[in-house]
């Protein structure tokens, strides 16, 4: 079969494919409609066919089947083929262009501005045979492939029982898997001889300009006929045509917002639990601390007073030590003066007494010399008294003392005087020197007795002391167990009033 023949049966089928094309008229009577359509199952087909591949001679045909019985379904499952195998064998061509494959398409429409045109994405997948020579090296063998399309679909004609002749416009593009050999041809008699000049080794992706554009079918023109109803009623949105729909939209709309909203609330008081836990949490974390800080100022302070009274205790112990000491040299100083001004004492009482000793012995000496002497004398004088008186008794008259004799007595009376006058002196000197030790070891007396005077005035001082420091302390005490109580007050009311805030604006 020729090329001009085979072209020639194709149109004719292709023709053939569309019935009641007589009837068919212009876009002016184009009958659109807004509502929901029940289609039938008929009216749910199409038939397409690529003028492309009817250029290179390559026959083909698809078919699309909408899933759904209503006209606002949009998805539509198809598949289409094309043969054109082993075609003028005897003819000496320097090309080749056989091919035949199939594929199935899922594709996703939608309507654009217009009423008379539609837009769709979808995807294929298919399986086929090539023999492709071009140039002097060609190329044979088996392939798979799957892809994408994206294209849009218009409407020229409507007939008068509501089918109509669209045109489809689209790209394909994808991954092709290709195992093929590559050849040269040579022709021997009336046949042409395949000498293989590249083996394939298996299936793999192929990016060959020939072999991808005529196994992928890049570009697509075809022409769509619709039966039952055309494409201006089909594809439609469900909202724009069907009440019910519309009406269970805006209820599910209504119900999400309901939701929504309750959820927003939800989250809300969520939120202001949250915040108020927060704060609440806060205001126990003050209180904790406020109380922690106040146990520890309680327990630094305590630990400050105690500190205090210990050193104070120390200073205290170092100063009755220091005291007793001082107390110690004093009693040991005075000891020692006193033992020295006994000494002193002793020693001027026994001078004052040796001398006195000393010029008494002297004295009574001389006295006992003196005396004995004029003892002496006077018995003398008195043995010639009595002599002289025996021999006035003896001669009858009576003896008359001389001058002489009664001077002599005098100057003796005299001297005795002199003597007794100079003991009784000597005798007040060694009084008034014992007069004077007395009065010394008085003062060393009375100085001790100033020294314990002032030594229990200096106790009753720091004891006095002790006591205010004591009421210094008990008074600061006081006055920071106020002020504890004082800012726990003020925490607990301030902790009263920010919940008394957050439950009025709760309420509210």
């Amino acid at each position: 079969m020729t090329y001009l023949k085979k072209s020639l049966v194709a149109l004719g089928l292709f023709l053939f494919s569309f019935p009641m094309l007589p009837e068919a008229y212009g876009q002016g009577s184009v009958l659109y409609y807004s509502k929901v359509d029940t289609l039938k199952f008929g009216s749910r087909f199409n038939f397409r066919s690529n003028i492309i591949d009817w250029v290179t001679l390559s026959p083909n045909l698809g078919i699309e089947f909408t899933l759904g019985n209503k006209n606002w379904h949009k998805w539509t499952l198809g598949a289409f083929g094309r043969v054109n195998w082993r075609t003028n064998m005897k003819e000496n061509t320097y090309h080749v262009y056989d091919i035949y494959d199939g594929r199935l398409e899922l594709r996703k429409y939608w309507h654009g501005a217009g009423t008379r045109r539609v837009f769709y994405w979808g995807v294929y997948a298919g399986a086929g045979k090539f023999d492709i020579k071009i140039s002097d090296i060609g190329r044979r063998g088996n392939s798979f492939f799957l892809g994408g399309m994206i294209g849009t679909t218009n409407e020229l004609y409507s007939y008068k029982n509501g089918a109509s002749l669209d045109l489809d416009l689209a790209v394909y593009a994808g991954a092709v898997m290709a195992k093929y050999d590559e050849y040269r041809r040579t022709l021997q008699g009336d046949k042409y001889i395949y000498n293989v000049t590249w083996p394939g080794t298996g299936y793999k992706l192929t990016f060959d300009p020939w072999v991808y554009a005529a196994t992928t079918d890049i570009a697509h023109v075809s022409l769509v006929y619709h039966f039952g109803t055309k494409v201006s009623n089909r594809y439609k949105k469900r909202e724009f045509i069907d009440d019910e729909y519309r009406l269970k939209l805006a209820n599910d709309q209504y119900r999400a917002d309901t939701l929504k909203a309750a959820d927003q609330e939800r989250q809300k008081l969520l939120r202001i639990k949250k915040a108020r836990e927060k704060k609440l949490a806060e205001y126990a974390k003050a209180d904790k601390e406020a109380a922690e800080a106040a146990e520890a100022e309680l327990k630094k302070l305590r630990e400050d007073t105690l500190r205090a009274e210990k050193l104070e205790r120390k200073e205290q112990r170092a100063l009755e030590k220091a005291k007793r000491k001082e107390q110690k040299e004093l009693e040991k100083k005075q000891k020692a003066e006193a033992k020295a001004a006994q000494k002193a004492a002793a020693e001027a009482e026994k001078e004052n007494s040796q001398q006195a000793t000393d010029d008494n012995g002297k004295l009574s000496k001389e006295e006992r010399k003196k005396q004995r002497e004029l003892e002496k004398a006077r018995k003398k004088e008195q043995k010639e008294l009595e002599k002289a008186q025996k021999a006035a008794k003896k001669s009858g008259g009576t003896v008359n003392e001389t001058p002489s004799d009664v001077k002599t007595d005098k100057a003796e009376l005299k001297r005795q005087r002199e003597l007794e006058k100079a003991r009784k002196k000597e005798q007040k000197e060694l009084e008034k020197a014992q007069k004077a030790a007395q009065k010394a070891a008085g003062n060393i007396n009375s100085n001790k007795k100033d020294e314990s005077e002032a030594l229990k005035k200096a106790e009753k001082e720091e004891r006095q002391r002790q006591r205010e420091l004591e009421k210094a302390r008990l008074k600061e005490q006081k006055e920071l167990e106020k002020k504890q109580k004082a800012e726990a007050k003020a925490a607990e009311k301030a902790a009263r009033k920010a919940e008394a805030d957050e439950k009025k604006k709760r309420e509210k």
